[in-house]
Parts: C-alpha cells; structure tokens; sequence
C-alpha cells in the first residue's frame, strides 16, 4: 500500500513570514501538496499549461503579495501582475486535505474584483514580510 506522501507532490510550504502575518501558528505542518487525483484532474482540464501551473503555485507560494486565512475555507494567496497596464491578480487556494490531513492544493483562479473582495470581508488580507522585501 502506497503512503499518503507518495500520492502528491510537494509544491512548497506556508512560510514562517506567512505564519507571522496570519497570526496562526500551523502546528499541524507546513508542507503544501498537490495530491495525485488534483494532478491528474488538472492534467485533464488543462494539458498544454498544467505544468506551467504547478510551477506557478509553488512560485506563490514562495513569494505572495497577499494571504489571509478563512477557519472553515482555508488559505488564500494572492500574487498580483501588471499586464497591459492593468494589475491582474492570481489567487492559489489551500484546503486541508487527505489523510492526514495536510495542506493542499484546492484552486488556482484569476479572481474577480468582487471574488477578492469577499474573502477580504471574511479575513482581511495581509502582506507578508519576506526576506526579499525586507531594508
């Protein structure tokens, strides 16, 4: 029987500069997982990008502009772009998933306005210090 470990892949973890601007402290781990069904699903929908979007969630991962954290719903990230001088925003959403329970991809959208500002009514969002940002 194959381990819960050997049916995902590691995209990153949920930083201590994440950790610190949430205000949570994630005793129960801090790895963050694409578990194979949610590889094999995404592979499905998107073939031609869906590697080009793994390496993008474990790059927001690494350095988010924005994150907050919703009790029943997870982890947002938020990574802004500017594309035709307009900022573009990509969000990556973690549930806890599996057995055991560990931190795993849910979604990767480009949100709506409207979409951001919801969850910003739930928990605000906040920007992490991350060592590239520090004086």
């Amino acid at each position: 029987m194959q381990s819960e470990d050997k049916k995902s892949v590691r995209l990153g973890k949920v930083s201590k500069s994440v950790e610190k601007a949430l205000g949570i402290p994630f005793t129960t781990g801090n790895s963050v997982y694409l578990l194979n069904e949610d590889a094999d699903a995404l592979a499905k929908k998107r073939p031609k990008h869906y590697l080009r979007e793994i390496e993008e969630m474990s790059e927001i991962l690494k350095n988010p502009d924005w994150v907050t954290f919703v009790k029943e719903e997870g982890i947002f990230y938020v990574k802004e772009y500017i594309k035709d001088g307009r900022f573009r925003h990509v969000l990556l959403h973690l549930k806890q998933k599996g057995r055991p329970k560990k931190w795993s991809y849910y979604e990767l959208i480009c949100p709506s306005e409207e979409v951001l500002r919801d969850i910003d009514r739930k928990a605000a969002f906040k920007k992490p210090i991350l060592k590239e940002n520090k004086a």
